[in-house]
């Protein structure tokens, strides 16, 4: 639309200059020889020739104007939509396996998908610290099954080194010597269930857990 309206302004423009010209060479054709006094052009074409020259500049400086606005607005936009990937932070254990974190044995382990849902129980005696574990899987085929027994067995932590004769005299097999004290495990002494068939299904739980201690690590 601006455009528009400076194409029209400069062709009225020219038109006006056209006619000045025209009337110019009638005036120059007519003079007598007082030329000083008819030379040059009227008063109202010098001001319609001045209002024209106005107009087609605002009209063109307001096209810039407009212009320059898009563009900016065009900048804004691209910079406003640039979005930034996140960064990901690899897992640190391998798929189908979590870690359970024990703090009261100031240990960690890491275990298959099939017993993530682990659970336990702790308590504390002659200095010692025992922690007899379940699932709730396992808890739900039998609720005797529960952490209070421990059917897939017991962990401990005692201070010191780990002595041949094992655990307050029962034979606790040696998981893990730290510096200061030493992680010790003890099966469960029967079955938990009066089902046999659930007992089969518990000593496969059973097993899945033996078979991840070699992953307990000290917690820092």
């Amino acid at each position: 639309m601006v455009f528009s309206f400076q194409f029209i302004s400069i062709y009225l423009c020219l038109e006006l200059t056209n006619n000045i010209n025209r009337k110019y060479i009638s005036t120059m054709g007519k003079i007598s020889n007082n030329t000083n006094k008819n030379k040059g052009f009227t008063l109202v074409e010098v001001l319609l020739l001045i209002v024209v020259l106005i107009l087609v500049g605002g009209l063109g400086y307001l096209g810039f104007k407009q212009v320059n606005k898009k563009s900016k607005t065009s900048t804004s936009s691209t910079t406003t939509t640039k979005t930034t990937t996140p960064t990901t932070t690899a897992a640190t254990t391998t798929p189908n396996q979590s870690i359970i974190k024990i703090p009261e044995l100031g240990i960690k382990i890491t275990v298959p998908d099939a017993i993530k849902d682990l659970t336990y129980s702790t308590l504390t005696a002659d200095g010692n610290v025992y922690a007899r574990f379940s699932t709730t899987s396992v808890i739900s085929l039998d609720s005797a099954c529960s952490v209070t027994f421990g059917p897939l067995g017991q962990l401990s932590k005692t201070n010191g080194q780990y002595p041949s004769a094992g655990i307050n005299g029962e034979s606790a097999m040696l998981v893990k010597q730290y510096s200061t004290f030493y992680i010790g495990y003890n099966t469960p002494q029967s079955a938990c269930s009066k089902d046999d068939n659930i007992n089969s299904q518990v000593r496969d739980y059973f097993s899945v857990f033996k078979s991840s201690l070699p992953s307990i690590t000290q917690l820092p």
